[in-house]
């Protein structure tokens, strides 16, 4: 019997308390006679397991037997599983048997209070999975990629990077690394991974991504006093990229306003709103929304 899976079996019957055989035989892919065999070492270790017979018999530990819970209070116990969960969505499967362990310390069988899900609407959740697995495993290698990616200005193009981590960042999920076609530290947003293939040679590189962060935020352009007026349908929208705390009733209209610089993405959220949106300041950006609204027209017009 392994190590590794006697620890394993105890953790499952703290858990579950009550199960057979044949149930243990399939969970961990052995014998019946390996499970029996398991057991009885398990008993000889002085873990109080019994069977019983009958319709409703099964392998039990004894009803007063727990592990020493001391280790980490109640509390800790809870924040530990609602991390474990958030980190589970993400595609970090093996998470589970922690869970399981953690689970089987906890004083009441209390459901988790925290489920995530991490996958966008309508996006195949076994692919999107598979690929952060895959790129989690490049990075744990040190092994580079070639990727198959579209930027924020719709441009495709091969890109070969050295993947250094994965990072969640406002609502998105990115991967960082060295752009060796830029021959500089890239975030390449998932979603605009079209293809992606592992390369088969290594790499060694140390970035911090604080530091490309503190410089990105540095670099982000002059920001202007923003201030757009909407009706009351685009409330939640402004909520979801804003934040409530700088959303504003106004009557019947929202506003807000915000420190932003004024480039496509802020123009092309404002075109988004389309005629919900009443006011928008500054002048500089209202002529800019204007204009890409007047130039939209002329190129549907020519069209028909």
């Amino acid at each position: 019997m392994t190590t590794n899976r006697t620890i394993q079996l105890l953790f499952y019957l703290l858990r579950h308390r009550k199960t057979t055989a044949v149930h243990l035989a399939d969970e961990f892919g052995v014998s019946l006679r390996t499970i029996y065999r398991d057991l009885d070492q398990l008993s000889q270790a002085g873990i109080p397991i019994y069977t019983t017979t009958g319709r409703n018999g099964g392998i039990s530990l004894m009803e007063d037997f727990l592990l020493d819970r001391t280790f980490f209070t109640q509390q800790e116990q809870t924040e530990l599983m609602m991390a474990l969960s958030s980190l589970a969505a993400t595609g970090f499967a093996e998470t589970q048997a922690v869970q399981e362990k953690l689970a089987s310390l906890r004083k009441e069988d209390s459901a988790d209070p925290l489920w995530v899900n991490f996958t966008r609407w309508g996006a195949d959740q076994t692919q999107a999975s598979t690929a952060f697995k895959q790129l989690k495993q490049t990075i744990l290698n040190q092994q580079a990629l070639k990727i198959y990616y579209i930027n924020g200005k719709g441009k495709e193009s091969w890109r070969t990077i050295e993947p250094l981590k994965l990072v969640f960042q406002q609502n998105q999920w990115y991967l960082f690394g060295y752009c060796r076609n830029k021959s500089d530290l890239r975030l390449f947003r998932l979603s605009r991974i079209l293809s992606f293939h592992v390369l088969n040679e290594t790499f060694e590189r140390v970035a911090s991504i604080e530091e490309y962060f503190s410089q990105v935020n540095h670099s982000f352009g002059e920001k202007a006093s923003v201030e757009l007026l909407t009706d009351q349908t685009c409330k939640h929208r402004l909520v979801d990229i804003f934040g409530a705390e700088v959303v504003k009733q106004i009557g019947d209209q929202v506003q807000v306003s915000v420190q932003l610089p004024i480039d496509d993405w802020l123009v092309s959220f404002c075109l988004s709103l389309g005629s919900a949106l009443k006011e928008i300041k500054p002048r500089k950006l209202q002529d800019q929304v204007a204009t890409a609204h007047l130039q939209a027209y002329q190129q549907i017009s020519r069209r028909n």
